[in-house]
């Protein structure tokens, strides 16, 4: 399957648990209690219709599921979340001059270079930062996915994305 289809290729809650680990009622959850994520190819209108998912929408479980091992609940995984997109922003317009189809900062991360999200975290605010994937110094790894700190945890978004592209070669 090429590239370019899977972007547009509806899944749904079944998919996304054979490919992620999500089940129904987690992705139920996060979609209509805590709005932590949109259906970008449509979303259910009723009872027995089901939410249709995009690859950018698996990237952005990926992206809560790391946020969340990192021991980050849902209210801060929200703002956080939305801070990266705010961010991301004038990387989206850097890459829009060169490709055509990039439409939000998930298109971006499977493209290079790499992009990351840098989390800096003091008890009760968080300070977020989007740029081009560069490891910390302390740091052997180019293709680490998640790198915690005491003060910051810095998460390579576009490795969550390759990641994402082998799992779903295979499905």
């Amino acid at each position: 399957m090429k590239d370019e289809s899977l972007n547009y290729k509806p899944f749904e809650a079944k998919d996304i648990f054979r490919i992620l680990g999500f089940n129904k009622n987690r992705l139920w959850y996060l979609v209509h209690a805590y709005h932590l994520l949109e259906p970008e190819i449509e979303a259910s209108s009723g009872t027995g219709k089901s939410n249709k998912f995009s690859r950018n929408n698996l990237l952005e479980l990926m992206l809560i599921k790391e946020l969340s091992r990192c021991g980050l609940g849902l209210n801060a995984i929200k703002s956080i979340k939305k801070s990266f997109e705010k961010e991301s922003r004038l990387l989206v317009e850097e890459a829009k001059k060169s490709k055509a189809d990039i439409r939000n900062i998930y298109d971006r991360a499977f493209l290079e270079p790499p992009i990351g999200l840098r989390i800096a975290r003091s008890f009760d605010w968080f300070e977020v930062s989007v740029a081009e994937w560069r490891p910390a110094p302390l740091s052997n790894k180019d293709d680490e996915e998640v790198l915690k700190y005491n003060s910051y945890i810095m998460i390579n978004i576009s490795t969550l994305a390759g990641h994402l592209k082998e799992r779903l070669s295979k499905v």
